[in-house]
């Protein structure tokens, strides 16, 4: 009975929490100086998503010590995240290791495999943030004839 949907549930869930384990490893190591400014900003833009999804569950904690939250309104609840966090995930498993333009490649590459249009606006989104630093650089290139 219960015990066999919570374990059911359990199953569900503990790919997000892995994702969002991955992910937090990602940002650590990809974050660092030597993976330079589009892993910096990519980073950057994962690391905002984190912060919003741990938002998220201290709203569920709320509402789970007031009494209104139950297993299937959590799931419910978890839906969009456990999209998120998937695509994110094959992001970051695309491009973990990569520096400059590979990166912004990779993220296009996921973004091209994406059916879901919420799937598609996230990589377009991470794209627009881990681009920044790269056109940045060659703007000055082209325009200033520096490269830093």
């Amino acid at each position: 009975g219960t015990d066999v949907s919570n374990v059911s549930f359990l199953r569900k869930v503990l790919p997000l929490c892995e994702q969002v384990a991955a992910l937090q490893h990602f940002v650590k190591v990809q974050g660092q100086y030597e993976y330079g400014t589009v892993n910096h900003a990519l980073c950057a833009a994962i690391r905002d998503l984190l912060r919003e999804f741990a938002i998220k569950v201290t709203q569920f904690e709320h509402s789970l010590r007031a009494g209104a939250l139950t297993i299937a309104r959590l799931w419910c609840l978890l839906q969009p995240s456990i999209d998120t966090f998937t695509v994110l995930h094959r992001v970051a498993s695309r491009v973990y290791g990569c520096i400059g333009g590979p990166v912004l490649n990779g993220i296009e590459e996921v973004m091209s495999q994406c059916s879901l249009s919420t799937a598609q606006d996230l990589c377009e989104f991470l794209l627009q943030q881990a681009s920044r630093p790269y056109f940045e650089t060659v703007s000055q290139w082209i325009y200033e004839g520096r490269l830093e």
